[in-house]
């Protein structure tokens, strides 16, 4: 189960600080949004039963009312719910490569977690027809964190070349050039919440087919929380940290007048380009979700489900707190900021089709089920990100479940996830590979009204290594003919992942009887 949704999770900020404004690489807040749009959309692991069971297109239990709508309408009379919540748990790893780094290569980890993760269900079924409702976290649902990224050091980096080329144009000397590293106080936190509501009839025309059509409301909230604050390198001949600017200004002395003045000028540039930075935003947004499905059950025993969900056009809209829009302190804030307080941003839920089948042997001991879900992530807007996707995303699940004796069950599974994207796709903050999930668990029937599911479930990402080019823009139009530009640079990025999932959840059943 590609947990990239498990991924669940997060909403990650990146704030670059470079030397000069980057162009070869996502602004701050177009890696924001393109972190709310992929990492966020439809998680399939949404009940219990899933979690030790990873293959529901089937259902005909009440997880049915996400998984198989149509299933509802196969359910005893009476009243069913269904509680569950979950664990999650993702890290993530990108090793980086570039050149001007502190450390070559270096490592920067991130930690997705959501130790509150709940789904509850409700069926109303009698005799033809079941009425059905839902809440949960559709997509999103976590809060990330991260020390470091790739990004933001890469452009942070390249203070030294860009040094450099300003210490060699003005005519420093050398002895004033080394420069062994830089240091940044950098802080990322996000928490991202997509939450459904939705409702559902269905309607079984025979014992064999039903039909059932719904839709869901879908909340999105996305937190930020960040900084870069106390950027400062550290020259070999200073023998202490200092900023970049004040380092240019105390060299001043060393070059003739006219030399001086321009250093003068690349101090107050750097002044703004490494300057400390704030965000604190909140951005919102809703959108409606319809669905349709199919359940045929031809003989006793064999279920098989259909399901199908729209796109769902979601629109949020950023609101800045106190300010903290990402500008550099001391500057006007419509020249330097991030966000822009009212803007909006598309983050849709990408529609899809899934199916199921299941298959009930060995006096019904024995359970088979497989199935899977297309997803047509090339229709869905994601403001032009989506140009980048090649092929939509597709997973295949199979899962087995095995009655020890009336009240225990135990059972497993196994999902692929299949990506295929352009390597301009990956960013730092929103990445994926082809997946592989395993899924253990069981149930156990304390009584005929109450049922318990436990489960584990481990996603282990492909590890994928992608090269770039990494260009850093002119220095400002007054000091490009004194200055040259930097050149471009290729480096490598290594991308892995794995994430971890633990659920419980009960199945209640109130008037419970046949039909």
């Amino acid at each position: 189960m590609k947990l990239r949704f498990t991924l669940l999770f997060a909403c990650l900020l990146c704030m670059i600080t470079t030397v000069y404004a980057q162009n070869s690489e996502l602004s701050i807040e177009q890696q924001l949004a393109a972190s709310q749009r992929y990492n966020f959309f439809a998680i399939p692991n949404q009940s219990g039963d899933f979690v030790r069971m990873p293959s529901r297109g089937a259902s005909t239990d009440v997880d049915a009312v996400f998984y198989n709508p149509a299933g509802t309408a196969f359910l005893p009379d009476g009243f069913h719910f269904s509680i569950t919540n979950q664990s999650l748990r993702q890290k993530t790893s990108i090793k980086s490569d570039y050149q001007y780094m502190n450390q070559v290569p270096q490592t920067f980890e991130g930690l997705v977690s959501a130790p509150f993760f709940p789904s509850i269900y409700g069926v109303y079924k009698n005799k033809r027809l079941a009425i059905s409702g839902g809440i949960n976290p559709i997509a999103g649902g976590g809060g990330a964190e991260f020390k470091g990224l790739p990004v933001t050091e890469r452009n942070i980096a390249d203070i030294i070349p860009n040094l450099q080329n300003i210490f060699k144009a003005t005519g420093v000397d050398s002895i004033y050039r080394a420069i062994e590293g830089y240091s940044v106080d950098f802080r990322s936190t996000g928490v991202a919440f997509f939450g459904g509501g939705q409702v559902g009839i269905a309607y079984r025309l025979n014992n064999m087919i039903s039909f059932a059509a719904g839709v869901r409301y879908v909340f999105a909230r996305v937190s930020s929380l960040g900084h870069t604050r106390s950027l400062n390198i550290y020259p070999t001949s200073y023998g202490d940290w200092i900023s970049p600017g004040n380092y240019c200004r105390s060299l001043k002395s060393t070059v003739s007048p006219l030399y001086g003045v321009i250093l003068d000028l690349a101090a107050d540039q750097l002044d703004i380009n490494t300057g400390n930075r704030e965000i604190d935003v909140v951005q919102t947004g809703f959108g409606f979700t319809p669905m349709f499905g199919a359940h045929i059950q031809p003989i006793d025993g064999l279920d098989i489900g259909l399901k199908y969900e729209l796109n769902t056009d979601v629109e949020i809209t950023t609101k800045v707190i106190d300010g903290k829009d990402g500008h550099v302190e001391g500057t006007n804030p419509d020249t330097t900021r991030l966000f822009i307080d009212g803007s909006s941003v598309r983050s849709d839920l990408p529609g899809f089709l899934a199916g199921g089948v299941s298959y009930k042997l060995l006096n019904k001991k024995l359970t088979l089920a497989t199935g899977g879900r297309y997803m047509f992530t090339k229709n869905a807007n994601y403001n032009g990100r989506e140009n980048l996707v090649n092929k939509n995303y597709y997973e295949i699940e199979t899962a087995i479940a095995y009655n020890l004796n009336p009240d225990l069950t135990i059972s497993g599974g196994y999902t692929f996830g299949n990506w295929n994207v352009k390597p301009e796709y990956q960013t730092d903050v929103d990445f994926w590979t082809d997946s592989h999930s395993f899924a253990l668990g069981g149930q156990y029937v304390f009584s005929e009204k109450v049922e318990v599911n436990v489960g584990v479930l481990y996603s282990l990402f492909a590890r994928q290594k992608t090269s770039y080019t990494h260009t850093p823009v002119p220095s400002p139009a007054a000091l490009q003919a004194f200055i040259p530009s930097v050149e471009p640079s290729t480096f490598t990025n290594e991308y892995k992942r794995n994430a971890l999932i633990f659920a419980i959840g009960a199945d209640i059943h109130l008037n419970k009887k046949k039909d």
